[in-house]
């Protein structure tokens, strides 16, 4: 019984996302098929995919989690035969799913693209690390909504989370051999490249697993 709600509780909250899924995959896709028609519109289609899959990140953690937790709609739980945790699953489940599958299909487009295209290969891993950034900008908004919903906290981790990318995208470029009038033909998995790559996974597992430490702490875990 309790599996069965749970389940119904992840599909009531996809539900409510569809429509921020469907349009990032629209947006994200948009950019993707841009980027094959020269090298102007490649940077302007990867800007367009990182716009789109940020602000998935964004507008599935506003909706999902900070909305109820603010307007403490979220009590209705109490109504049901499931655990607080068992609903806290179910909310990240339903997040998780809501993010990481247009984050996959975005991720493997574009990688398909320049990799059966004439487009250097030297380019995927600048994608794939700023594909990963999402993921820390993510997962600490996420951390965040779970802990607090103090509009002072939550515009702290969008302005930084935005402001970020100002000196990671050249960093980014700079590590993968990325230059004004140059780019490598070939994926260059550096040890650099991969440490980021590992950083940026670390920091999104420890900011998604302290925050549930620090929710489990909290007296009013509903």
């Amino acid at each position: 019984m309790n599996g069965s709600i749970v389940r119904q509780l992840i599909a009531k909250d996809l539900f409510l996302l569809r429509p921020m899924m469907v349009g990032a995959l629209l947006i994200g896709g948009a950019g993707i098929a841009l980027m094959a028609f020269g090298e102007t519109q490649f940077f302007v289609g990867w800007i367009v995919v990182f716009i789109a899959i940020t602000l998935l990140g964004i507008f599935a953690t506003a909706v999902g989690v900070l909305a109820e937790r603010k307007d403490r709609a979220h009590l209705f739980v109490l109504t049901l035969p499931v655990s607080p945790w068992q609903y806290l699953r179910a909310k990240l489940a339903a997040g998780a799913i809501a993010f990481f599958v247009p984050w996959t299909i975005l991720l493997a487009a574009a990688i398909t693209l320049i990799a059966g295209t004439g487009i250097p290969d030297g380019l995927i891993p600048f994608l794939t690390m700023l594909f990963c950034y999402v993921v820390c900008y993510y997962s600490a908004y996420l951390g965040m909504s779970l802990v607090t919903d103090s509009p002072i906290w939550s515009t702290l981790v969008i302005i930084v989370g935005n402001t970020a990318p100002i000196f990671l995208i050249p960093a980014f470029l700079r590590v993968s051999g990325i230059g004004s009038d140059f780019v490598p033909p070939d994926a260059g998995w550096t040890a650099t490249v991969l440490g980021i790559l590992a950083s940026e996974i670390a920091f999104s597992a420890a900011a998604t697993g302290v925050a549930l430490f620090v929710r489990s702490r909290q007296r009013d875990l509903i």
